[in-house]
This record gives C-alpha cells, structure tokens and sequence, in this order.
C-alpha cells in the first residue's frame, strides 16, 4: 500500500496528463464531485453546446435554498447546502492562468444572476502570489470573493478518504495507492462512522459510501483494539460484493481479500473474490483493474506460501501467464504518441507480474516457518519474503 504523501503526488500526475489529453470533461466531474462535498450540496452541473451560448465560464453554479434558514443544525443535504450564490470553474489549461481566471471572471460576472462567490479548480500549480493578486482583482473588479484550487490542493483532497473513489472512479487510480489509513484517521472519526452505519435506515451502495466502509475495514483491520469490529465491517463490505458485478463491487471484493488475509491471517471464504476480480481484469482494458488483480495474485502466492487457501502452485502460474498475456495485448494495441500514460502504467503493471515466482518451482517452507501476513503488511515484504525462499534457484523467477 502506498502513503499518502505517494497517492497525492500520484493522484496530481494523474490529474496533470488531462490536460495532454484535452480531457476538460472529466476534471469537470472531478471537480463537481469534490465540491458537492468540500463545498456545497445545492449545485447543479452547467449545460449547453457552444451554439447555445455555451456554460459562460460557469461549469457548476449554486441554486436558491432557504433550508440551512429553516433547519439551523441539521445534518446530510441541508447541512451542507449554502444560501450564498456562488459558481464554479475548472480548468485543465497550462500555466500562466492569470489569462483564463481573469476572463473566466469577466464571463461569470458579468451575465446571468448576480453571484458572491467563485471556486476556480486548475490541474497545475498555482503560486499563491499570484493567488493573492487574482483575488484582489476579484474584490476590486466585481465585488466578489475567489477561492483558488490549484493541482497540489485538489490532489490532497482526492487523497483523503472519503473522496479517494472520485480518483478510482474518474482517474482509475489503483486499490494499492489508497493509504493504508484515512488521512484524518483518529478513535474519534472511526467511532462516529461505525455509529452511522449501525444507525443508518438502510443500505447505501454508492462509491463514497464504500470509501466510508474501506477506511473503517482498514483501521479494524491494523489496530489492535478495533479488531473487535472486523466482522461487522466485513459485513458492510459484504453488502456491495452481493448487491452485482460492476466496479464498485470488484473494489469491495479487493478491500474484504486484504482485511480477511491481514486481519485474520486466513483465505477462508475470500478466495472466490480473488478469482472474480482477476476474471474480469483478464476481459477488461482498465488499467486499475489488471493492477488489482495482479497485487491480489501477489497476495495469493504470499499467502500459499504460508499454507493458506485451497490455491495450488499450478494454478498460481497459470494466472500470472493469463494476465501477462492480457497486458501483452492491451501494451501492443496502444500507441505510445497519443497515450503515453496508458502505455506506461501498463508496462509498469507487466513489469510488476515479472516479479512473481514461476510458483510450481518454489519449494514452500514448512507451515509457521513465516511471518504472518497480519505481521507482513506492506507488499514490498511480500516479494522480500519470496525472494528468500527462492534465493537457491534464481532461475525460478520470470524475468
């Protein structure tokens, strides 16, 4: 698993090839999903073709409620609804953007209603002198306040836990850089989202939700005194796994792999979700996915190693051929000109399924000779520990 520092500056990477790609809808729906809960809820998405006047500078933009008035206190929508107008605009355009944020603010405040508020969202880094002069021209010009969000902010923010499914979801970030730990992870927090769900009128199977499931099923999973509640997080994580088959589930079927191998040293019940994930990545062009199914093959070797699962070597092998196979396609029908990201994280995934033991050729040490995978938490031990067992016959690696 990664920390957080490496998801951020990964997620930023990530966000900084959109602008490559010209891919402006999509930092649009990130940047939509993220204020809805950073900033506000009543917000609608702006629409309209070019021919139509366009979205005139404003990509999402607040609607009238009187409820935060009429309900001081409350919780879920209406509390984080705002009565203020305000719009947002977003922008995967290369630096300089003093340009782009001054005529943006020209269009936005001079047609439609009247706002007192604008978040800018940007890919790139922004210095905050810069920052500073374009809110001071928004104050003086229009009357208005900016809030900038530049790369380095909105990366921070994806990273954290209960928005890291907007990174999966739009910029197919892999299971294996979320952080072991949410990012405010504290007694506090993890009590009050366990009390949520026990309380809550029914099942939410939505992406966010399961972000809130994943981070409570890995603090159970690593700390000693909240191993008690394993089984009931394991029984939310359940809950999308038997809800169907899309990419939610598959995500929910990755963490319950992790928290039953770590947290309770066993492959009981789970090994039928390792299989469900890598059949799908063996159909699918995701590059998350084959990443995911080849950290859970890892796993699943660690794991025979140990004496675990019901998995024999044979088959092991067999999966690793099967993936490699699969990159190999996806490698050789992408071209490196128009999408040099895609062919690097697919070459990065190929490179990592090198790494795995031709397994019918390991010897497996004697059951406990060991560590535990409870006391082997981080991949890199994983491969240490093969590569110990493996170190009288270097030539049962594939290379």
């Amino acid at each position: 698993m990664a920390t957080f520092p490496e998801t951020e500056r990964y997620i930023q990477f990530l966000l900084e090839q959109l602008a490559g790609r010209n891919e402006h809808h999509v930092f649009e729906q990130i940047v939509f999903q993220i204020a809805l809960r950073r900033l506000s809820s009543n917000i609608v998405p702006a629409t309209g073709p070019v021919s139509a006047g366009g979205d005139q500078g404003r990509d999402a933009e607040s609607y009238y409620t009187n409820l935060p008035h009429e309900l001081p206190g409350a919780g879920g929508f209406v509390g984080r609804a705002t009565t203020e107008p305000w719009v947002l605009a977003a922008s995967v355009q290369k630096p300089p953007l003093d340009g782009k944020i001054r005529d943006d603010l020209k269009s936005i405040c001079s047609r439609g209603e009247p706002v007192r508020r604008v978040a800018f969202f940007a890919v790139h880094e922004i210095p905050v002198a810069a920052r500073h002069r374009l809110q001071q021209h928004a104050r003086d010009t229009y009357d208005v306040a900016l809030d900038v969000f530049d790369g380095q902010a909105v990366a921070n923010m994806l990273a954290q836990g209960d928005l890291v499914w907007i990174a999966q979801r739009f910029l197919d970030l892999p299971s294996a850089m979320i952080p072991d730990e949410p990012a405010a992870a504290h007694p506090d927090w993890y009590r009050s989202t366990l009390t949520a769900f026990r309380e809550r009128p029914g099942q939410r199977l939505t992406p966010g939700a399961l972000s809130e499931v994943r981070d409570g099923l890995r603090h159970a999973t690593f700390d000693d005194e909240a191993r008690v509640d394993l089984a009931e997080w394991l029984g939310y994580v359940g809950e999308f796994i038997d809800a169907g088959d899309g990419d939610v589930a598959l995500r929910a079927r990755y963490e319950r792999v992790l928290a039953v191998l770590r947290g309770r040293n066993s492959l009981d019940g789970v090994e039928a979700d390792i299989r469900a994930v890598i059949d799908a990545a063996l159909s699918s062009e995701r590059v998350a996915l084959l990443d995911d199914a080849g950290q859970l093959l890892m796993y699943w070797g660690g794991a025979w190693l140990r004496h675990l699962g019901t998995a024999n070597a044979e088959e092991l092998r067999e999966l690793v051929l099967r993936l490699r196979q699969r990159v190999a396609v996806l490698i050789e029908a992408t071209d490196a000109a128009v999408y040099p990201v895609r062919k690097a994280s697919l070459l990065d995934v190929a490179a990592r399924l090198c790494l795995h033991p031709r397994w019918p050729q390991v010897t497996r040490p004697a059951a406990g000779a060991l560590p535990t995978p409870q006391e082997t938490t981080r991949l890199g031990s994983f491969v240490w520990i093969m590569g110990c067992c493996c170190a009288d016959s270097y030539g049962s690696w594939v290379v």
